[in-house]
């Protein structure tokens, strides 16, 4: 995979979210906090798309899943491989690193 390239580019930071709907299906959406290049955006829809991820407006990607557990382990899984600290599940803060590791990330 390209993430590691991908995590240099400038890219500053991601929103993360595992959201519950009325379908009964658990929707994980990652949008860029802040706006990126052309060439650095292209890359991050690389990432989305190899992670079957599909494109909705305001470059924000959005995956369904059947279960909570596994929209909790992509969340996670995808927090990690775009170096944030956390990510919201159903508007509760989760730590994607234990508490010891998760304050070197949190001062970046």
């Amino acid at each position: 995979m390209k993430v590691e390239k991908f995590s240099l580019l400038e890219c500053e930071r991601f929103r993360i979210e595992v959201k519950s709907k009325l379908d009964g299906k658990y929707y994980v959406t990652i949008q860029p906090v802040r706006w990126l290049g052309k060439e650095i955006f292209k890359l991050w829809l690389n990432l989305c798309r190899r992670n079957f991820m599909n494109l909705t407006g305001y470059w924000m990607m959005e995956r369904a899943f059947n279960s909570r557990a596994e929209a909790e382990a992509f969340a996670r899984y995808m927090a990690e491989k775009l170096e944030e600290p956390a990510f919201l599940y159903i508007g509760e803060v989760k730590l994607t690193h234990p508490v010891e590791q998760a304050g070197r990330h949190l001062n970046r």
